[in-house]
């Protein structure tokens, strides 16, 4: 595994690596609570056929963690990771998790040039999500922990340090 910072859009992300950059690039986003070095088992079973990408997204693990809640807005996310992919060599297969899903369906729907494939690991996908919490019932009462601020979610800095 290679390991540094990198500065994605003028800030300074952590990111993990491991493999030949010569094989297919596998971007691979952690979920929450986590952080890039969550991926490290199953990068280190797959980096004979992918180069592994498992960067801290912003406000986890060694990266960039603003106080301002507007910094988290999913644009913002998922303009992160469209500012590594190039350098990992575009177009990636995407890998999220959890709430790294939303940032891979975010690079999927609107920079598709980036994604060559997406694989969503428990995560749903936005449009019958928000319908859902739209509709009200259930699911927007077992939602309702997604109102709270997200630096409050997020909590700064979380996990590997």
């Amino acid at each position: 595994m290679q390991a540094g910072f990198e500065t994605l859009n003028g800030k300074a992300f952590f990111v993990r690596r491991w493999g030949d950059p010569a094989l297919p690039p596998l971007l691979m986003l952690h979920g929450f609570p986590e952080y890039g070095g969550a991926w490290q088992e199953l990068a280190e079973r797959l980096c004979h056929r992918f180069y592994c990408i498992a960067p801290d997204q912003r406000g986890y693990g060694q990266s960039w963690a603003p106080q301002d809640v507007g910094d988290y807005a999913t644009s913002r996310l998922v303009a992160d990771m469209a500012d590594l992919i190039p350098s990992s060599g575009a177009p990636v297969t995407v890998l999220g998790h959890d709430w790294g899903a939303a940032v891979a369906y975010g690079l999927a729907m609107f920079r598709p040039n980036l994604v060559s494939r997406l694989i969503i690991a428990n995560g749903v996908h936005p449009v019958p999500f928000q319908r859902a919490l739209a509709a009200g019932g259930p699911q927007a009462a077992a939602s309702q922990y997604n109102r709270r601020p997200a630096a409050r979610r997020i909590g700064g800095r979380s996990n590997g340090q």
